[in-house]
């Protein structure tokens, strides 16, 4: 909430449930759905920024014959949708909160916001086909697009492969990662919100693209005796050779689940210090233990 309470601005939260606390400062108003058809002009009456954060994301096993149309419902349909609306009703700046997934999951050299996109799974081609068509409903306007590819993103109650993880530390589960060296950039909840309040405030270039992370690169191993030592236990990890991983993830059809955990996924923090001037404020260890943790051991 440090957004909400620690800036001079308005702020109205448009979601689905009511959040456990809404400061003084912040209007929590009920979110229609996602998708085509809904009407957003209540909400967006007087809204001079918007950031759109909500998406649908976290989907293991997709039901679906065709699992990208239903992540195309939400994240590209509804949000070209709610673009629409927000032309009309006069917003100033559309924030548009991707992933850094537009980008593929693995890097030869560190990311920036120039770099090629190569989306490879159903969430970050419905991103990247938004992002798409966000440039086409706002060509030619007043509109200034915004666009933001976090890494992923840990804190309070974080969700997906993060949270997997960290409930495999808590739990003492041994893990195979002892050996791995790999070069990957997070970016806490908090740095992000900082960032993207800095998105939403400074002056920027037209069709912006704003990779966000934190100041450090972290491995697989580091991540993981980081959470060891945020929790106060010992870390569990086994020096299993890298190479021998992602032979056996070949032979069992998970390659591309093994780059994610084994591959180097880096961005570059200077473009962000010289759009925004950002540097990340904390180490890792330090972010996890100012909310991860507390969501663990509550």
């Amino acid at each position: 909430m440090s957004l909400l309470e620690d800036k001079p601005v308005k702020i109205i939260a448009a979601s689905r449930t009511r959040p456990e606390y809404v400061p003084t400062n912040g209007t929590w108003l009920a979110s229609p759905e996602l998708a085509e058809g809904s009407c957003w002009q209540a909400h967006l009456d007087g809204v001079q920024t918007l950031v759109h954060l909500a998406g649908r994301a976290h989907v293991v096993r997709e039901p679906s014959v065709n699992a990208v149309d239903e992540f195309r419902k939400i994240n590209t349909e509804g949000t070209v949708e709610l673009a629409k609306q927000a032309l009309k009703a006069g917003v100033q700046r559309f924030i548009f909160v991707s992933s850094i997934g537009v980008h593929g999951i693995e890097t030869r050299v560190p990311l920036k916001p120039g770099s090629p996109v190569a989306p490879l799974d159903d969430y970050a081609v419905s991103k990247q086909e938004a992002e798409k068509l966000l440039r086409d409903v706002f060509f030619d306007s007043n509109v200034e697009l915004v666009i933001v590819r976090p890494p992923m993103v840990y804190g309070i109650d974080a969700p997906g492969n993060f949270r997997r993880l960290l409930d495999m530390v808590t739990k003492g589960v041994p893990l195979p990662f002892g050996l791995v060296q790999n070069r990957r950039s997070l970016v806490s909840v908090h740095n992000l919100s900082e960032i993207l309040w800095r998105a939403a405030s400074y002056p920027l270039p037209s069709c912006c693209i704003i990779l966000p992370c934190d100041g450090e690169v972290v491995s697989t191993a580091e991540i993981i005796r980081g959470m060891a030592k945020a929790l106060g236990v010992s870390p569990r990890l086994l020096p299993v050779p890298v190479a021998l991983m992602y032979a056996a993830a070949t032979l069992l059809g998970r390659r591309r689940t093994a780059v994610k955990v084994l591959g180097d996924f880096e961005i570059d923090p200077q473009p962000l210090y010289e759009l925004l001037g950002w540097r990340g404020k904390a180490n890792f260890v330090d972010e996890l233990k100012r909310g991860v943790v507390r969501s663990v051991l509550k």
